[in-house]
């Protein structure tokens, strides 16, 4: 796996108590490209697909049969939650996609480690039929 964008030294995560303890004034805890990137969480496989998440908030959807990629989901984004409140999400770590029938369980935003940080379960599934 690629990162796939142009990481910019500046937002190279703290690490350590001492090194957040000093903080980064300005700097964004969702860079545009995240120094970390690779696939952290268990691979889930359902209904021919392949479910991975990654912590740069991506989640890819794969085809189990033949590898390709289908989907790509940006979790790494401002929410809005059905109660209304705002969140945002952030690193997929620890635990992998959930599936359950038609719907799709992520949760996103894991700050451990200098990760995204955030603090989504997301939703996925298929349209109501009217």
């Amino acid at each position: 796996m690629q990162r796939g964008c142009a990481f910019d030294p500046a937002d190279a995560p703290l690490v350590g108590l001492a090194e957040m303890a000093k903080g980064k004034s300005g700097r964004s805890p969702w860079p545009a490209c995240s120094y970390y990137y690779g696939h952290s969480a268990a691979a889930v496989v359902a209904n021919g697909l392949v479910y991975a998440g990654a912590l740069d908030g991506r989640l890819r959807i794969f085809d189990a049969a033949s590898g390709e990629i289908l989907r790509v989901i940006e979790t790494s984004r401002p929410f809005r939650a059905t109660n209304g409140v705002d969140g945002h999400g952030g690193a997929i770590d620890a635990g992998g996609a959930v599936v359950a029938g038609d719907q799709l369980f992520v949760l996103s935003g894991y700050g451990m480690f200098g990760q995204m940080p955030g603090n989504m379960l997301l939703v996925y599934g298929k349209p109501a039929q009217r």
